[in-house]
C-alpha cells in the first residue's frame, strides 16, 4: 500500500507571519457514508480531496500550512482571519464537488461527517507542532525516505 504524501505550503510558520489578525487552525474532517458507515477513500479519492483543498485555499486566500488526507479523514493546518467553521465548510464543499465531478463518489452520497474538529493555534510553537503532527504523526512517513 502506498503512503499518502503529506503536503504543505512553502510558507514555514514563523513569528513574523503570525499575527493576531491571522488565526491558524488545525482542522480534522471525518468521512462518513449514509447510515453512519465510515467512508474509506481510495488513493485516487485522496488525491482528489488533496487537490481540492489546495484549490480552495488558493482561491479563498487561505494560507495552507500542512495537509494530509488519510483513508477516512483529513488533517489540515490553515491560517486566515476567518472563523474555522467557514474554512472547514469550504474545504468539505470543494472536496465533495471535486469527488462528485470526477464521479469518484455517487452524486447523492454523504461524504463528510457533520462539522469536524477545529483548534485555534495562537503561538508559533503550536503551529509548528500541528504541522509536524499533520505531516509526520500519522503512523507513516509522508514522503519517500530517499527523496528528501
Amino acid at each position: 500500500m502506498a503512503t499518502q504524501e503529506g503536503r504543505f505550503s512553502d510558507t514555514a510558520p514563523n513569528q513574523s507571519r503570525l499575527s493576531k489578525s491571522r488565526l491558524t487552525f488545525h482542522c480534522i474532517k471525518k468521512c462518513w457514508k449514509p447510515a453512519s458507515e465510515p467512508v474509506i477513500l481510495s488513493d485516487r479519492q485522496r488525491e482528489l480531496v488533496s487537490d481540492s483543498i489546495e484549490e480552495v485555499c488558493a482561491f479563498r486566500g487561505y494560507d495552507l500550512r500542512a495537509l494530509n488526507v488519510r483513508t477516512n479523514h483529513g488533517h489540515v493546518v490553515v491560517s486566515k482571519s476567518v472563523k474555522p467553521e467557514k474554512i472547514l465548510n469550504d474545504l468539505k464543499a470543494y472536496a465533495t464537488r471535486k469527488l462528485r465531478g470526477e464521479k469518484a463518489v455517487a452524486s447523492d452520497q454523504k461524504v463528510w461527517s457533520r462539522h469536524g474538529s477545529t483548534r485555534y493555534l495562537w503561538k508559533p510553537k503550536q503551529v509548528q507542532s500541528a504541522i509536524e503532527y499533520v505531516l509526520y504523526g500519522q503512523g507513516d512517513l509522508p514522503f519517500e525516505p530517499n527523496k528528501v
